[in-house]
């Protein structure tokens, strides 16, 4: 590909002298501040080599992943007489911005065409390689008919892959604000970005860019000096914040990713927003850290709507509800285990499906499962003391040391208490929230791939939660059991009828609260193996009757029909 004069670009001017944009007949290239005769102390002292110019994603940026240290020493300054200015004079025509978070990068403003970079300029063999990725790319052939077929503002972003003289590679990106998303000037696979491989099934265009939007937020809050902000864009804002607060109070099952008291101060920021802005020319004037929250914001929403199918013919339209279809098989294991454990790990399995639904994790519904199960393991330790209370006192009572097997039974209530409150206590210290203000899925998202390999992983997590509470009811149980021994052993013939009485009226109360409450629980394990055989049954039915069939026709000769 042949390289082109700039000067057939509209509204772009060389950064240097020597790039490759500058070979060949030097008036066709109009001068400008840098390539003027003053001298600059930030100019680069020789051309350095042509980089490799790589295609690159917000996601990849560098920001925070480039650790830059200094010495630790002790070091002084020296202010001089009425010195009251203490700026640092950027490169010529860059402008160095500081983040609102912190970080320092740097603007150069050529009419449509705006670049940014995080390299430090004021380094003179940094500064020389990005003004060499600048001249490359607005060069290039592409960038010739982009500039004569778009109106709209372009950002051009540059990351140095490494800030060394001896790099040779520089990372770009383009983004248009118009149509929020990012491109480039040759094939771009996006199915390697990382947010890409967590919906597997994208099929539409019109997904893909929702793909190509989040990566354009990312890149506003990176740069918020390069968002122009519209009272459109903030009325935008505020009505998916309404709207997600209005689904989160009234759905049980919304898509909605945060929770309303979560949603509710957002709104308010996004009020703040618009209060201390000046309107012109239908933008809106607002300050970085502003424009940051407000990108940040947009890419929270635009990242849910990829993850739903939004506008999408197979919109995940419920929390609950899987867009691929797929339905969980239970394993034998887990329908012969789980009535051991009170079908509590059936309960756990399908709340922990739901908050890992297609394997999206969603602070809301990640919260609400951490919540649930910190209460429940507050309230085992909490039981299981008092088990372990009255074992000790029932051991103590003489009568008990008279039978052998209420005394065993007793033994086994204790093992059984105190493993219900180790696990507890354990539980709770691995799983319990940091900080419920702050929506973090890390611990999620650490807490799903630990367990959800395999493909039983879910159902042995849910087992493992389980067991402080059905550990519980076992210490109960034995308790109960040690305690009837001792007086079927101890009492006379009328008092141990008296008891029966008494136990057989308290068990059938019991056992039919539970049934009404919860018939399901307790059918569901014998469903699923009546499900298994009889489809084990009906496929060899099946195979047994097209075989007979086959053998049918094979006596009777071929049929025609006209």
């Amino acid at each position: 590909m042949s390289d082109i004069s700039e000067s057939s670009i509209p509204g772009q001017t060389s950064i240097s002298k020597g790039s490759p944009a500058s070979e060949g007949d030097s008036s066709e290239i109009p001068r400008t501040a840098i390539d003027s005769g003053t001298a600059d102390a930030h100019r680069p002292d020789a051309a350095p080599p042509a980089l490799k110019l790589t295609p690159i994603s917000p996601e990849s940026f560098q920001r925070y992943t480039r650790y830059r240290t200094l010495t630790k020493r002790r070091t002084s300054y020296v202010v001089p007489p009425l010195s009251r200015s203490f700026s640092r004079e950027p490169p010529t025509q860059w402008t160095a911005q500081p983040h609102p978070e912190g970080g320092l990068y740097f603007i150069h403003e050529q009419q449509r065409i705006h670049i940014f970079t995080d390299a430090y300029l004021y380094d003179k063999a940094i500064h020389a390689q990005i003004t060499s990725a600048v001249d490359q790319l607005l060069a290039r052939e592409e960038m010739q008919s982009l500039s004569s077929t778009d109106s709209g503002q372009i950002d051009i972003v540059l990351d140095l892959m490494e800030e060394s003289p001896d790099n040779d590679e520089c990372g770009y990106y383009l983004v248009d604000h118009s149509a929020r998303v990012i491109f480039w000037l040759e094939e771009f696979d996006i199915s390697t970005l990382e947010i890409w491989s967590f919906v597997p099934g994208i099929e539409s265009p019109s997904h893909a860019k929702l793909c190509l939007e989040v990566e354009y937020w990312s890149h506003c809050e990176y740069f918020p000096a390069a968002m122009p902000i519209t009272p459109e864009m903030l009325d935008e804002l505020r009505d998916i914040i309404i709207y997600g607060i209005g689904d989160t109070m009234t759905s049980a099952t919304t898509t909605q990713a945060l929770l309303t008291d979560h949603l509710f101060r957002m709104l308010t920021l996004a009020k703040e927003m618009g209060e201390p802005v000046t309107k012109t020319d239908s933008t809106v004037k607002m300050r970085h850290g502003s424009i940051a929250v407000f990108a940040r914001f947009m890419k929270e929403f635009a990242r849910e709507r990829f993850y739903n199918f939004y506008g999408e013919k197979t919109a995940r339209l419920n929390s609950d509800e899987s867009v691929y279809g797929s339905i969980a098989e239970r394993s034998y294991i887990l329908a012969w285990v789980s009535p051991l454990l009170f079908n509590y790990p059936l309960r756990h399995l399908r709340t922990v499906e739901v908050a890992n639904m297609d394997q999206l994790i969603k602070y809301a519904s990640w919260q609400k499962l951490i919540t649930a199960l910190s209460s429940e393991w507050q309230d085992v330790v909490l039981y299981g003391t008092l088990v372990l209370n009255t074992n000790v006192g029932f051991l103590s009572i003489p009568a008990s040391a008279a039978s052998v097997p209420g005394r065993v039974a007793s033994y086994a209530s204790v093992s059984f208490g105190l493993g219900s409150i180790i696990l507890g206590i354990m539980l709770l210290s691995q799983y319990r929230l940091e900080s419920p203000d702050v929506p973090e899925v890390t611990a999620a998202a650490k807490f799903f791939q630990d367990h959800g390999e395999s493909a039983h992983g879910l159902e042995t997590l849910s087992v493992v939660l389980s067991l402080p509470y059905a550990l519980m009811i076992w210490a109960l149980i034995t308790f109960i059991l040690a305690f009837l021994i001792t007086i079927f052993e101890t009492s006379s013939a009328p008092m141990r009828g008296v008891i029966s009485a008494i136990v057989i009226t308290v068990f059938l109360a019991i056992v039919g609260f539970v049934w009404t409450e919860k018939p399901f629980m307790w059918t569901h394990n014998l469903g699923v193996m009546r499900k298994k055989i009889q489809s084990t049954g009906a496929w060899m039915w099946s195979n047994d009757l097209s075989r007979r069939t086959k053998q049918e026709d094979e006596k009777q000769g071929p049929t025609f029909t006209v």
